[in-house]
């Protein structure tokens, strides 16, 4: 039966030493997003990035983030069932190249790949492309072989995995079945924190490789500055666009003073307070203000024209196209200060959820 489809999970995690721009940058450039997109990837709240692929599809995508600074985590719906890959291999593989390409590639561009993509320096790339065949990796478990020849895949290089016989691993089989039958055994296990995948407690995941402490450790330490990188960049925003606001409302209550005296001189008022209590309640703030500021404009105004529409008539002399004009004028200025209040209520929402 095949195996359901694996998914990619993205929570915010850069890897150790990589700078949160840099990384949002190369995300930004490889898969064409745009900043609103990297923002809702940086908010710290696990990210599905691509679901419901055979497990190869999705360490494609695992490795690109990878690249680009990023740390996902591959899981499955059924994490007790294995990889189709996995299970189709011994556990113990070597991955070999020797020198083939892809055809829509010439040697050049997969050297550059290479390099550029992998770290590999030009001795590592004269020996890959020796016309020998070279070891890339020897005795290994299949999934680190699969995302080393992922990789090379993905910069247009054609690797090989191939299983290999183990005297060591069959020696270790037998004592633990040894131990098993004598009852020395422990069956105390664990999940790996990177795969997911349940084992005997170990140092060192029998899977993806990883040792468990450096792993905790390194992300640990990542999460922590992700999270504060992103808690920081948020409150930047905030003050940014608290002075846009309170700049615009400073304005708009000048623009209104000769009709609306009291509510112009609110609007004032709440722009400066915007400009000295940058915090994300002035979001509500301006959001009641505003939607009291327009009703009561629009009210006051046709009242006002409607009442005095015949003295407006007989001075400006021109058959009541001054009314209309007023008339018009606080519509506008009023519908204005509805959508403003609506952006307002909606600023505030988006900043308390981050």
């Amino acid at each position: 039966m095949k195996n359901p489809g694996y998914q990619l999970i993205f929570q915010g995690v850069i890897a150790p030493g990589q700078e949160l721009e840099e990384v949002r940058r190369k995300l930004s450039a490889r898969f064409h997003i745009d900043a609103a997109q990297l923002d809702r990837l940086f908010n710290g709240k696990p990210i599905i990035v691509k679901e419901d692929a055979d497990y190869k599809t999705v360490l494609k995508y695992q490795i690109l983030f990878e690249w680009a600074g990023a740390i996902g985590r591959i899981e499955s719906k059924t994490p007790d069932i294995e990889p189709d890959d996995l299970q189709a291999y011994p556990s113990h593989v070597n991955v070999i190249f020797d020198g083939a390409i892809e055809q829509r590639y010439r040697v050049e561009d997969v050297k550059k790949n290479l390099k550029d993509l992998l770290k590999l320096n030009d001795r590592r790339l004269e020996e890959l492309f020796s016309g020998h065949p070279v070891l890339i990796m020897q005795n290994v478990n299949y999934l680190p072989a699969l995302k080393i020849q992922t990789s090379f895949e993905l910069a247009g290089a054609m690797c090989r995995i191939e299983p290999v016989e183990q005297a060591s691993s069959e020696e270790s089989s037998a004592e633990e079945s040894q131990q098993e039958q004598s009852g020395q055994v422990s069956y105390e296990t664990m999940h790996c924190p990177k795969c997911g995948r349940e084992q005997k407690k170990s140092r060192k995941c029998r899977y993806c490789g990883i040792y468990i402490e450096t792993y905790l450790k390194k992300n640990t330490d990542s999460t922590s500055k992700s999270r504060k990188q992103s808690a920081f960049k948020s409150t930047l925003n905030l003050k940014r666009e608290l002075s846009q606001w309170g700049t615009g409302l400073i304005v708009l209550g000048i623009i209104q003073f000769t009709g609306l005296g009291v509510w112009a001189s609110a609007l004032v008022l709440i722009g400066i307070l915007n400009l000295l209590v940058q915090q994300r309640v002035m979001f509500l703030v301006n959001g009641v203000t505003l939607l009291i500021s327009g009703t009561a404009g629009f009210v006051f105004m046709i009242l006002h024209t409607v009442f005095m529409k015949q003295d407006v008539v007989v001075q400006a002399g021109n058959g009541g196209t001054q009314w209309f004009i007023e008339l018009g004028y606080i519509v506008i200025i009023s519908g204005i200060q509805f959508y403003l209040g609506a952006r307002a209520f909606k600023k505030f929402v988006s900043y308390r959820r981050a």
